[in-house]
């Protein structure tokens, strides 16, 4: 039986997370989700082989039957559940005794960092370990999943994520992780940034268009696949763009929708709740379903789909 397994996003946050507790607990299994397969993940462990404990990190569960069940194991079995998030959509489950933290003002990497170097230092696979490296990681993450951005590689090391890929990025920083970064990972990222330079202007140029929503707020509507995150960014400052307040990019292939709007202007975690989505304040998300398109028109144009 495995003894600890963790729960997290598919973000560069999600990844900071998974590397941080595979330094905590190097036999330890990771689940990398997003809010359309986090509650069947949950309830597949739950259902399964109990852990020792299980984390959750960077991502909530969304059906109130998977939270009972987390509750119910956490306070009837010897299975212990520490839930760690940051996303305004999840302060709900504050109330909820296996939420070791929730607080929107730091990333989830920081908040497990924080509480595993309070409360499980002796877990650590080596005495006195340096974890500065670590630390530099998960600020990192820290600065560009808030869109604080105050170091370029920040979005440098998401760049590197999307290169390589989600288990070879945790097992890179694992072994190693200083944000030193080495040749060939420069050059893929060259290579990357290339890639989506080309892809974000040919979006912007052929498959955006700029609208009204029911409250007259300005938004741009995007079909694309790839870097929302830059994409929504790149919309919002180039001055070369029509105004847009807010960004909304449908994903039609894996059927998901991006929000992005400024720091402190439009609120997209609310529009990304009302399709039982989550998210920030300027950064969110949500699954498309044909349902969700009747209610994502009438949210916006304030009539529904046949009229």
């Amino acid at each position: 039986m495995t003894k600890q397994i963790l729960v997290t996003h598919s973000d560069f946050d999600g990844a900071a997370c998974a590397v941080v507790f595979k330094t905590w607990f190097p036999d330890g299994v990771y689940y990398s989700e997003n809010y359309d397969t986090v509650d069947n993940r949950i309830r597949d462990i739950l259902e399964d082989s109990l852990p020792d404990e299980l984390y959750i990190a960077d991502i909530s569960p969304q059906d109130q039957q998977v939270i009972s069940l987390l509750t119910f194991v956490n306070q009837t079995t010897s299975c212990k559940v520490f839930l760690f998030d940051h996303h305004k959509t999840a302060m709900g489950l504050a109330e909820y005794g296996y939420a070791a933290k929730i607080d929107l003002s730091i990333c989830g990497a920081q908040l497990m960092y924080d509480w595993l170097t309070d409360n499980k230092f002796d877990y650590l696979s080596t005495p006195m370990p340096n974890l500065t490296p670590l630390s530099t990681l998960v600020w990192h993450a820290n600065d560009y999943d808030l869109w604080i951005h105050q170091h370029p590689l920040s979005n440098t090391l998401n760049q590197l994520l999307r290169s390589i890929g989600f288990d070879r990025f945790v097992t890179r920083f694992t072994d190693d992780p200083s944000p030193q970064l080495r040749p060939y990972e420069k050059l893929l990222i060259e290579l990357e940034q290339e890639k989506q330079d080309q892809y974000i202007q040919e979006v912007i140029e052929h498959s955006t268009e700029w609208f009204s929503d029911s409250q007259d707020r300005s938004y741009a509507l995007c079909f694309a696949e790839q870097y929302h995150s830059q994409l929504g960014h790149t919309i919002l400052e180039d001055q070369d763009l029509e105004h847009a307040d807010y960004v909304i990019m449908v994903d039609l292939k894996n059927r998901r929708v991006g929000l992005r709007s400024r720091q402190n202007g439009v609120d997209v975690s609310e529009i990304a709740k009302a399709f039982d989505g989550g998210g920030h304040q300027a950064a969110a998300g949500f699954q498309l379903s044909p349902l969700i398109l009747a209610q994502l028109n009438e949210l916006l144009f304030g009539k529904d789909s046949e009229s």
